[in-house]
């Protein structure tokens, strides 16, 4: 299958479009109705509809690659309700409101979850590795592959440093919605847990050379 079929595929199921499940009016279907109990009607099903609760779902997965971005690349990848809810932490809303956000950093992270991206083509574990140099086709290839996956963000007045490998908890704040979400914690350092079991099983690391260049 090709990257754009892929490509193309993911559109078609709505994973690029930001909104919740679809749902039905009872008012779709009532063009007889009196117009007041239309009216009246369509204000309880809409007031229904904001106090909804949406449960929120945890998962673990594996960071494939992460990248810095500015507060107005968040509200535009986002919304601004969700970037509230993202900033609600109380360092970090204070920084805001006071000026003094010059040291917030905010991340957007893909992260690999085996029960959502589980058929998606992944990365090589030599590009997890190494990533490839920016620009290069290499790189193109690689950005390619893992902005298919389910994006994470995260925002603290202190700096963090991620690996790709990395074992993460990230969380969907919707059910409905699971095309992007808040990023939790770190729980494990997935590139030396990795590397280790190849060296305590004393064999070759997958990242000899020759098993991808020949």
């Amino acid at each position: 299958m090709s990257n754009d079929t892929i490509d193309q595929i993911l559109q078609s199921e709505g994973l690029r479009n930001i909104g919740n499940t679809p749902s039905l009016n009872k008012n779709d279907n009532s063009s007889s109705a009196n117009f007041y109990d239309y009216v009246l009607n369509s204000i309880e099903d809409h007031n229904q509809k904001l106090n909804k609760s949406f449960s929120e779902l945890e998962f673990m997965g594996m960071l494939l690659h992460h990248e810095e971005l500015t507060l107005e690349d968040l509200r535009e990848r986002t919304s601004q309700a969700f970037t509230n809810k993202l900033l609600s932490n109380s360092k970090v809303s204070t920084s805001i409101k006071d000026g003094t956000n010059t040291n917030l950093t905010l991340y957007q992270m893909y992260v690999h979850i085996p029960e959502i991206s589980g058929l998606l083509p992944k990365p090589s574990i030599n590009d997890l590795n190494v990533t490839p140099l920016r620009g290069s086709p290499g790189s193109k290839r690689f950005l390619r592959l893992v902005r298919r996956f389910p994006k994470f963000y995260f925002g603290s007045v202190h700096r963090h440093e991620f690996s790709p490998m990395d074992i993460v908890k990230v969380k969907f704040i919707d059910e409905n919605f699971m095309y992007y979400g808040l990023f939790q914690e770190r729980l494990l350092n997935g590139r030396q847990v990795f590397f280790t079991s190849f060296e305590d099983a004393g064999t070759n690391s997958p990242l000899d050379p020759g098993q991808y260049y020949g």
